[in-house]
């Protein structure tokens, strides 16, 4: 009796064995599904690498061996992890999921099948609809996302704000039309965490939700407004829109990222006024970039807040509002743009609080009055372009003065003295460049 128990607690366990085995060497059926979908929607046959994307459902033993998570037969751009491997794939290299992905690595005694967690494939010509890649929020445990740089058409599939773990989505590049989806704004918002691998029996820690915190549509087609949805992904650090058609004003509700860094709008259609509370709570913002679109009234006073703002762009707007005293506040700016625009008033005296400041273009205003003397403290500052038609002259020693990290500019051909007392790298005042 003793050995048909023994027996039979063998065979069970090989069989267990064997199945975990066989579990742990192919995707989930959802996941491969939508990889098909992806392929066939977006012209997988010309694209410039397609390695091992044999997307027959088939039965023979080349279609079983083709598998998005086959470790010995990677299907180009795919990243995934399999449970029962412990398996990592590094086609992202020091990717965003990695550092989380690595720790999954020997965590969980049971098995899943195997999940794609990342899909890296800029550059590689894909063409096609987007629109009717529904199936893209089916990939549950996806947290990269780069199909930048491609021919992509279409609209973004609503269903991608099903992508509950996605912390990476660049799709910049294309030319994605159509609204933005506010289903973006919903990312992160629920469903399953991400799967380790555990099953509900196991004693092994449960994954965390991952969360968006890079989101890069640039270089596209869209149009309308921006969704006002966005605001709710408060974990994003990297937020671009550049040149797109985008209409509209910018949403108060951006305010809430207050983990934000980066923050691109530039080369869009965006009217309106900038909210007053836009900047108040995102402290965190290092580049602003809101040039060359329609914007009207003035910067915000809530500027000064942005203690770690390194660049301030907002030219070719129409800008009409005097520039705050609280522009001095922002102690770390190196660089300030705001000509084109219809800025009246006077130059903040508090500029001169910018010591770090190494570029000043204030060009084509309608600013009055004298230049602040304080500018000429700003010893790191190598570019001030300040010409409008109803500034004072400016006097020479602003031009002339020796500030130590700066360097002459002369026009071609044009031949310094050599015991030029040079100070700004270039200084436009008044229509003419001093030197």
């Amino acid at each position: 009796i003793f050995s048909r128990m023994v027996l039979r607690h063998a065979c069970s366990a090989a069989l267990l064995l064997a199945n975990l085995t066989f579990i742990g060497a192919h995707c989930r059926g959802l996941d491969r599904a939508a990889l098909i979908k992806l392929y066939e929607a977006l012209g997988g046959d010309n694209w410039t690498r397609n390695d091992n994307w044999n997307t027959t459902m088939g039965t023979s033993e080349e279609n079983k061996a083709s598998d998005p998570c086959d470790p010995k037969k990677r299907w180009y751009g795919v990243g995934f992890i399999d449970p029962c491997e412990k398996y990592l794939d590094d086609i992202v290299g020091s990717g965003p999921q990695t550092e989380y992905l690595a720790r999954l690595r020997g965590s969980g005694q049971g098995c899943f099948a195997g999940r794609i967690t990342s899909l890296n494939l800029r550059r590689n010509n894909l063409r096609g609809n987007f629109s009717v890649v529904r199936e893209l929020g089916d990939l549950s445990n996806l947290t990269y996302l780069d199909l930048s740089w491609n021919e992509i058409e279409g609209q973004v599939p609503t269903e991608i704000g099903q992508i509950n773990n996605v912390q990476v989505i660049n799709l910049a590049h294309n030319k994605i039309s159509g609204a933005m989806p506010s289903e973006l704004g919903t990312i992160n918002s629920g469903g399953p965490p991400f799967a380790t691998g555990c099953s509900n029996d196991d004693p092994c820690p449960v994954g965390a939700q991952l969360k968006l915190y890079d989101l890069n549509l640039g270089n596209n087609q869209f149009g309308g407004s921006i969704p006002m949805q966005l605001g709710g992904l408060v974990h994003l650090r990297n937020l671009d829109l550049t040149r797109n058609n985008l209409t509209g004003s910018v949403p108060i509700e951006l305010g809430s990222l207050s983990r934000l860094q980066v923050l691109y709008l530039r080369q869009n259609q965006i009217s309106g006024s900038l909210p007053s509370g836009l900047f108040q709570n995102m402290t965190e913002l290092r580049y602003v970039m809101l040039q060359e679109n329609s914007l009207a009234g003035g910067v915000p006073t809530q500027v000064g807040a942005l203690k770690n703002l390194n660049s301030l762009f907002a030219y070719s707007n129409q800008l009409n509002e005097s520039l705050p005293d609280e522009l001095g506040d922002m102690t770390n700016a190196r660089e300030i743009r705001l000509q084109d625009n219809l800025i009246p008033g006077t130059i903040p005296a508090t500029i001169e609080k910018l010591k770090n400041l190494r570029y000043l273009d204030l060009y084509n205003n309608n600013m009055h009055g004298d230049v602040p003397a304080g500018i000429a403290s700003l010893t790191n500052l190598k570019v001030l372009y300040l010409q409008n038609e109803h500034l004072a002259p400016v006097r020479n020693h602003f031009c002339r003065m020796r500030l130590a990290n700066a360097r002459c500019l002369f026009s071609s051909g044009q031949n310094p003295p050599v015991n030029l007392d040079c100070g700004l790298k270039s200084c436009i005042v008044n229509g003419a460049e001093e030197i």
